[in-house]
């Protein structure tokens, strides 16, 4: 019986260091899955970082560093190594602008907003759809070069609209020369019916009914 007393605090001894080789397993195993979640976020970090490094180099040689840079970015590679085509290109959508300048209302402001948003866009926009076109051969890159110029024309003038009225205050040179000359007519139609009925003067009914007044 004294034998069996004193092994009872052996067993639970052998029990306990038992259970801790348990929990110490799993405390292994747990730091294992534990190191392989960190592996696996430490890899996705680093997949990020070189996604978004290539992603700004990418980015970082599409920025152009000088006006020949941008223009070819523009314009292309073929277009801007021949410039006596690139020059003949642009030179009717110039040519276009200095004209819609130079017949447009308004101060000199105005004038340059005009020429330069006709010239721009008609410009840019031909060279754009050019280039689209000219997949399909030169007629077609001809085509498309000048529906390009056409509808680059047209955005180019809406825009010139929109800073012209920004800058006359919310209406453009040629709307503020329409109202004024829609007053003056107004006011003519005034007189006019005045003159004809002697209304507001000393003026003979008679006389303004056979238009002998002016």
């Amino acid at each position: 019986m004294a034998v069996q007393l004193l092994a009872l605090p052996a067993l639970a001894k052998a029990l306990a260091f038992a259970k801790g080789i348990t929990g110490l397993g799993g405390a292994v195993k747990g730091g294992a899955a534990t190191l392989g979640a960190l592996a696996k976020g430490q890899g996705a970090r680093i997949a990020a970082k070189k996604f978004a490094g290539d992603a700004l180099a990418k980015a970082g040689t599409m920025v152009p560093k000088s006006v020949g840079d941008a223009t070819r970015m523009i314009v292309g590679n073929d277009l801007y190594n021949n410039k006596a085509q690139l020059i003949g290109r642009l030179a009717p959508d110039a040519l276009f602008g200095v004209i819609t300048g130079a017949t447009t209302e308004g101060d000199i402001g105005d004038k340059l907003i005009a020429g330069t948003a006709s010239a721009a866009g008609g410009g840019l926009g031909g060279i754009a759809l050019g280039r689209a076109g000219q997949r399909f051969g030169n007629t077609a890159g001809f085509l498309a070069d000048m529906g390009g110029s056409i509808g680059g024309d047209i955005l180019g003038m809406k825009i010139a609209e929109e800073t012209m009225r920004l800058k006359g205050g919310g209406t453009t040179p040629m709307e503020k020369m329409m109202m004024e000359q829609d007053a003056m007519y107004r006011a003519q139609l005034e007189q006019e019916f005045l003159n004809k009925y002697g209304i507001g003067g000393t003026v003979d009914p008679v006389m303004a009914a056979n238009g002998l007044v002016a």
